[in-house]
């Protein structure tokens, strides 16, 4: 009887009195909670505005501003958008750095080149450059004599635009290459290219070159641009002796 009379008296005095359905606490937690989803969100949309742009390119950057970048004994200033690597795209020091332009323009990247830059034109139009201070004596023009001619197989062939076409062994490692060279020595250009037989999907060519100081450019160009060998040559190493600021 006791009992029955307490549960009574309980539930008169929750009837005066109720509960919150929330408590005080908890209705704390819910209110800091909502400050936070509203900060969260807010960065989301700064993010957004600040790094859309940049993500839809797909890593590409377009601004063309100049970064100095030191390699070696060279101050160099590079264009943003002429730059493959978003990690790269820092002042300061660096032992390698990627650079990516289209040909003819020499132009990095932009809005109205995304089609070759990402290769959906299927044009094929960029050339891909790596500079780094020289690790080797000669560049490839001058191995051909001391390295490259140790590895000759078959006959050669002059070519129409001022190229020997010089087969390399394949048993020494170069599968399906064959190596370019200008048969004036005036003007010296080699260049190891894939054969158009290969089993690879873009046929490439690939040459380095003595630029700045003590600098080595390596650059991969495709295979079609062959022809045009001392025009792409000479342009890039303007290219780059300007970027280094010497002649």
């Amino acid at each position: 009887m006791a009992a029955r009379v307490e549960n009574l008296a309980r539930s008169e005095t929750y009837a005066q009195n109720p509960e919150p359905l929330i408590s005080r606490k908890l209705a704390g937690r819910l209110i800091i909670a909502c400050i936070l989803l509203s900060a969260f969100a807010g960065i989301l949309y700064v993010s957004a505005n600040m790094f859309g742009d940049r993500i839809s390119r797909g890593g590409h950057a377009v601004e063309s501003n100049l970064l100095n970048i030191r390699i070696g004994q060279n101050d160099l200033q590079v264009p943003n958008n002429s730059i493959r690597f978003p990690y790269q795209r820092t002042n300061g020091f660096t032992s390698k750095l990627d650079l990516y332009l289209h040909w003819p323009s020499l132009s990095g990247y932009t809005d109205a080149l995304k089609e070759e830059f990402n290769q959906e034109s299927g044009r094929s139009d960029i050339v891909f450059l790596t500079l780094e201070e020289r690790s080797m004596r000669f560049d490839m023009a001058g191995r051909i004599k001391p390295i490259y001619s140790r590895f000759f197989s078959g006959k050669k062939e002059n070519l129409q635009h001022g190229l020997v076409r010089q087969p390399l062994d394949q048993e020494a490692g170069f599968i399906d290459e064959d190596l370019y060279y200008s048969a004036n020595q005036q003007r010296p250009f080699a260049a190891r290219c894939v054969r158009d037989n290969a089993e690879i999907a873009t046929p490439f060519c690939i040459s380095d070159i003595q630029v700045g100081k003590n600098l080595m450019l390596t650059y991969r160009f495709h295979k079609k641009f062959l022809p045009k060998w001392l025009e792409m040559d000479q342009a890039l190493r303007a290219y780059t002796n300007e970027l280094a600021h010497t002649q």
